[in-house]
């Protein structure tokens, strides 16, 4: 019995654009994947694509679309599925089954080519005899009519002038409906501008994003707050970290806003929250007390003495090694971060010694590890380079100051999990926004691809993407989440603050929390991960599959049908190279 796919929809066909992106023929193009497995279809393809080849050429023809789509794409479910399906054509009884059919196939097509031959010569054969009858009778008749034997009657004059005159049932019937559909429409028209149409809130950003997309494939100069709304609405994402009265807030009133910012925060209230643990509470307030005033010896050795104890919890061992790292790096970079310095600290310089030792001390012993100096998701760049595979420049992906990724045990795969963009200290507005719209795409990828991994409904319901803003000594931590509706929706989370000297510890003590909140939430999506990761070893390598008794087929969480494709922005930033992802058709309801 042939392997049926896990965490897929069965109906699920890829098109001829995706292949082509996978670099492989068209063979498998609009085929349901649950029919990858039945041969009287993949053969009649392959026939109909290559109706030379033979049979041992067209089931090398179908290992390698297998092995093109396995090693492209990055849904897991694909992977897990196409690597069964290489493992049972590998056998033997497989393969002579396969070659059976192929060859059926073709006597089948060889069959009916000549009937379809022969019936076209047949049709060829009736129509030149029929044109010759028809030809002679016009001849004869024209004849008797030049002769004056024959004369139009009365009464065929008439029906031939009341037949000119009126046109026929038929085209009364089109006509009328003609009428009436363009009656409807006016009513419509009218009512609509009458009581007015409440429409989506994916409709809305959507069609704001196309109306400046047009504008600005044209060359029309853009703003940067109009380029916001255009890459977030292209990429069906609800902006609502950008609060700016100029971003996607303009699209709605200040109520339905609000409204829907209430909503969104309850749906996801359960992201990225943290309780101090009272221990952790007692020696911060001690801590805090002895720097402000200006006791920063006594304060490190209260710290030294209470990272000795030994019935502390696991989230005050971490809190506190992250107040000792501030400690190390304030020492350390003492004279960086004179605010008297004539020549300010560059956004590599505090992105990379400040916040990259903290993020590195918060994920020590885990899976996870940071990736710096503008690295690119994998996810991210295979899209890209799928939607504009036939442009003449290279497209390159997103370029992401820190990267947090899922090291895959036992493998070299990393997972994207989480994204941080630095800015230098004071930076424009325009170059905020900028930052931010890019890093809420790349948070969408983010979730895309932590969706595309995820076998089962339980898993995909714990994955979110999680970007960080760095503005200097500032920062912001996001969510993205994907929800019933197919909205990517992007929610403020957390402030960060990194402070300049230890008499400013005050303020770091929520960064604290924020920052183990942020372990906590990248932590838990790891181990969903490796879950996944086992359960697709398991079911790649499954038992009942090598005695032909394959499990039941694990069904795809609900997730799947409300993904979109992502905006990039084309090569070179040229815009009469911008390619608009496939947009989903706008309802009647919206």
């Amino acid at each position: 019995m042939a392997p049926q796919p896990h965490g897929m929809r069965h109906d699920f066909a890829l098109d001829r654009k995706q292949l082509e992106g996978y670099k492989t023929s068209r063979i498998l193009a609009g085929i349901p994947v649950d029919k990858w497995g039945d041969f009287d279809v993949v053969c009649s393809s392959i026939n109909q694509h290559f109706p030379d080849v033979e049979a041992s050429k067209a089931i090398s023809l179908f290992k390698h679309s297998l092995n093109a789509i396995n090693r492209n794409t990055t849904s897991m479910p694909m992977q897990l599925y196409t690597d069964r399906l290489l493992i049972f054509l590998s056998k033997k009884p497989t393969k002579d089954r396969f070659l059976s059919t192929y060859s059926r196939v073709m006597q089948k097509t060889a069959i009916q080519s000549t009937v379809d031959h022969a019936k076209a010569k047949n049709d060829l054969k009736a129509e030149l005899v029929g044109t010759l009858l028809v030809g002679n009778a016009l001849d004869k008749q024209a004849q008797d009519v030049l002769a004056g034997n024959t004369l139009p009657s009365a009464s065929a004059s008439s029906s031939l002038s009341a037949s000119a005159d009126d046109p026929p049932s038929s085209t009364v019937d089109v006509i009328s409906s003609v009428n009436n559909t363009q009656s409807c429409e006016d009513e419509d028209e009218d009512t609509d501008e009458c009581t007015g149409i409440i429409i989506s809130t994916k409709s809305t950003i959507e069609r704001a994003a196309m109306k400046i997309h047009k504008r600005y494939s044209q060359g029309c100069t853009v703003s940067c707050a109009e380029r916001s709304i255009m890459s977030s609405g292209l990429s069906g994402i609800l902006d609502f970290v950008n609060a700016n009265e100029d971003g996607q807030r303009s699209l709605f009133g200040a109520s339905q806003w609000m409204k829907m910012l209430a909503q969104y925060e309850h749906t996801f209230k359960e992201a990225l929250t943290f309780a101090r643990p009272s221990h952790l509470e007692e020696v911060l307030t001690h801590m805090i007390h002895l720097c402000e005033r200006s006791k920063e010896a006594a304060a490190r050795m209260y710290l030294a003495k209470a990272k000795e104890a030994h019935d502390m919890d696991e989230d005050s061992i971490m809190g506190l090694g992250l107040v000792s790292q501030l400690f190390d790096s304030l020492t350390i970079h003492r004279t960086m971060l004179d605010p008297l310095r004539r020549i300010r600290p560059t956004e590599y310089d505090v992105a990379f010694k400040l916040w990259l030792p903290l993020f590195d001390r918060l994920f020590a012993g885990t899976h996870i590890s940071t990736r710096i100096a503008e690295t690119s998701n994998a996810f991210t760049a295979t899209n890209k380079q799928a939607i504009y595979a036939n442009d003449p420049h290279h497209a390159t992906a997103f370029k992401i100051d820190i990267r947090f990724v899922h090291n895959c045990p036992h493998t070299s795969r990393m997972i994207d999990i989480a994204a941080a963009e630095a800015a230098l200290d004071g930076s424009a507005n325009d170059k905020i926004i900028k930052d931010n719209a890019k890093l809420l795409r790349e948070g969408k990828d983010i979730l895309d691809g932590l969706l595309n991994i995820s076998l089962e409904q339980h898993a995909a319901n714990a994955m979110m993407g999680i970007v960080i803003q760095l503005d200097g000594f500032q920062g912001a931590v996001s969510s993205i989440h994907l929800d019933q509706d197919g909205v990517y929706v992007a929610l403020p989370r957390q402030r960060l603050q990194y402070p300049r000297s230890t008499s400013s510890l005050r303020r770091f003590s929520d960064t604290v929390d924020a920052l183990l909140a942020l372990r906590d939430q990248l932590c838990s999506i790891s181990a969903v991960i490796s879950n996944q990761m086992d359960l697709y070893k398991d079911k790649r390598a499954s038992l009942g599959s090598k005695h032909a008794r394959p499990a039941t087929a694990i069904p795809p969480h609900h997730l799947t049908k409300k993904q979109r494709a992502t905006w990039y922005s084309p090569p070179h930033n040229n815009p009469s190279l911008s390619h608009l992802p496939p947009l989903p058709l706008l309802s009647d309801e919206d």
